[in-house]
């Protein structure tokens, strides 16, 4: 089975609106599980922006997961997200993630790339510090998850 991922150009909504469906998939994201009408509208509108680019993550013979830059460019700024929902561990998003960056700093001229990650998803944590992402901050209490508040880290890296 070939090893190497790649990032597709999203253009099926409907794998994208029934990923936010999934209740593994969105167990680390502050969004999700959920999904309505008006919700499904939203979803599709920002997809359609010229301030988003999303990518499907393909390994092997599979679509794995999804990524995207969420731009602001007069800040020349973006909020990368990713999501697996299947082949965690092997390193998948890390290259992801790379590529990602890579877009980013490179075809995009983007200054700066964040992100927000639950304090407690440390495999995360660890892919983003080997990407080359450090540690700004941390938001207490930022979301209230499976009955609890929980902590999110904010990371960044800067083009130089």
């Amino acid at each position: 089975m070939d090893k190497s991922i790649r990032l597709a150009a999203f253009t099926d909504q409907t794998k994208y609106i029934n990923w936010w469906l999934d209740e593994e998939t969105t167990a680390h994201m502050v969004h999700g599980p959920w999904m309505s009408e008006s919700n499904e509208a939203y979803v599709k509108k920002v997809i359609n922006s010229n301030n988003l680019v999303a990518y499907e993550i393909l390994w092997g013979e599979g679509h794995v997961g999804n990524c995207s830059l969420t731009i602001n460019w007069e800040r020349r700024s973006a909020e990368l997200g990713i999501v697996l929902w299947k082949n965690r561990g092997l390193g998948i998003g890390t290259k992801a993630v790379k590529e990602l960056l890579s877009i980013g700093f490179n075809d995009l001229n983007l200054h700066r790339i964040w992100l927000g990650v639950f304090k407690s998803n440390e495999n995360a944590i660890r892919c983003y510090r080997k990407c080359g992402f450090d540690i700004y901050g941390e938001e207490k209490e930022a979301l209230w998850k499976e009955g609890k508040w929980v902590n999110r880290v904010l990371m960044e890296i800067l083009n130089k």
